[in-house]
């Protein structure tokens, strides 16, 4: 498990409440401090002296956070603290670390960013869907949705996918003859990001049914192994994304 407490804190006010609450569920896991947090209230201030691990927990405060960490009641508002019940002292706050806050340390500690490559043809729909479940647990996923992208475009697209932790790749019947698909797939190549392809639609590469296939392309589809949509149903897109989180290293049921 990598230490989240030598990483900046990020600038999103959503992932930057979730990297505090990682922050604080990492150093009751390692013994840095309880699970139970006791926290003085003091004329607008917080003050974590007298508790165990107290001035460990404040350091780290200062260190990273530079005492900008966000504020606590959010945390308590979006269940990664919770009161732990029968504390009455109206000075002291005694906070719980949530299961939910744990949690965070199941997933990587920075968000990655994936550049999805898709047939239009084939794909549109399953490329939509990916796109809306890895940004509603904050990753970073980029489609293209221009029809006839110009030079900027064109540009602007090469740059994303070089920026990118991953390509992933939707492949169906028909997409490999797409010069845009094997434009994005030569780009990741070249920029030697992380790759995943994904076969739906009864996709099973044949070489001599894609015209002009070089060798980097056939390289690139038969040397890693593929997440495979058993059946083009909810059910089969659904356990496509959950085996697409586990490679980008979030934990799933």
């Amino acid at each position: 498990m990598d230490n989240p407490h030598k990483l900046p804190p990020p600038n999103d006010p959503i992932e930057r409440v979730r990297a505090f609450a990682r922050d604080l569920a990492y150093g009751a896991i390692v013994g840095m401090w309880p699970t139970v947090l006791r926290i003085w209230q003091e004329q607008d201030s917080l003050s974590f002296a007298g508790m165990p691990g107290g001035d460990t927990l404040a350091a780290v405060i200062t260190e990273k956070w530079h005492d900008n960490f966000p504020n606590i009641s959010l945390l308590s508002a979006l269940g990664y603290l919770a009161p732990e019940e029968g504390s009455q002292d109206y000075r002291v706050l005694y906070l719980v670390l949530t299961q939910k806050a744990f949690e965070l340390l199941e997933q990587p500690a920075v968000p990655p960013s994936v550049f999805i490559s898709y047939g239009r043809k084939q794909s549109s729909a399953f490329a939509l869907l990916l796109e809306c479940k890895l940004s509603s647990i904050g990753v970073k996923a980029f489609v293209d949705r221009s029809i006839d992208p110009g030079s900027d475009w064109h540009n602007h697209l090469m740059t994303t996918v070089g920026r990118s932790s991953f390509l992933v790749c939707l492949i169906a019947p028909g997409t490999l003859v797409s010069p845009y698909v094997r434009e994005e797939v030569q780009w990741a190549i070249d920029a030697k990001i992380g790759s995943i392809s994904i076969w739906h639609n009864n996709f099973a590469f044949k070489k001599d049914e894609i015209p002009d296939c070089p060798d980097w392309l056939e390289d690139f589809v038969t040397s890693k192994h593929a997440i495979r949509v058993q059946e083009e149903s909810a059910e089969g897109y659904h356990d496509a994304a959950e085996k697409l989180l586990n490679r980008l290293g979030y934990m799933t049921d």
